[in-house]
């Protein structure tokens, strides 16, 4: 009786409506990287993302958003980052980065 209830389990089909909150220190990471470290960083940070987005705590859709938008406050812009940060998410949805 003193035990809280155990948290409600998400259903397979439940739709992820996760903000990319889960990815503000990932990305303020990345925002500081400086050049030399900026495509190491985005990588790091969008496989981080991957782990969520296979965990359904994260949609893809608000993790590219993020990674974007962090990408940019870096100076990294265009198809590079798009590559890096397809690649990272990949990655981490499969369990293999670094």
């Amino acid at each position: 009786m003193l035990m809280p209830p155990p948290p409600s389990a998400r259903r397979a089909h439940e739709p992820i409506t996760g903000s990319g909150d889960g990815l503000d220190g990932p990305a303020r990471f990345v925002g500081r990287a400086i050049k030399g470290q900026r495509n190491d960083s985005l990588f790091w940070a969008a496989c981080r993302a991957g782990e969520l987005v296979a965990k359904r705590e994260l949609s893809e859709a608000a993790a590219v958003s993020k990674l974007t938008e962090a990408a940019a406050a870096a100076g990294l812009t265009g198809r590079e980052a798009m590559n890096t940060i397809a690649s990272g998410l990949r990655a981490g949805k499969a369990g293999r980065h670094g």
